[in-house]
């Protein structure tokens, strides 16, 4: 998505839709809501926003997001919840893996 032109306001709301890969359902899973769950707080430690209203589907999140700071702070913001979340992720899925073959 290099040509997309994005418009920051301030003090603007965004409403962000994400969806996952191949549109698995990984929110179906209570652990991975967890996991959901603690990557928005850490992403609120690092970069502070509002999130004023959201939705969780098992194969996408629907966000009213507002950034404190600064309004370009919204791509920041979505992009640590994507990364921290799919690293969480990785790491959960590798443990397991661990846990049954190791």
């Amino acid at each position: 998505m290099k040509n997309v032109r994005r418009y920051y306001i301030v003090n603007a709301e965004y409403f962000i839709t994400v969806v996952t890969k191949h549109r698995r359902n990984l929110f179906a899973n209570e652990k991975n809501m967890r996991l959901l769950k603690a990557t928005f707080r850490d992403a609120r430690n690092r970069v502070p926003f509002l999130l004023s209203a959201f939705v969780f589907l098992p194969d996408r999140l629907h966000m009213w997001i507002r950034p404190l700071a600064r309004p370009e702070d919204i791509s920041a913001i979505v992009g640590i919840v994507k990364r921290t979340f799919a690293k969480s992720f990785v790491d959960s899925i590798q443990l397991f893996a661990l846990t049954i073959f190791g």
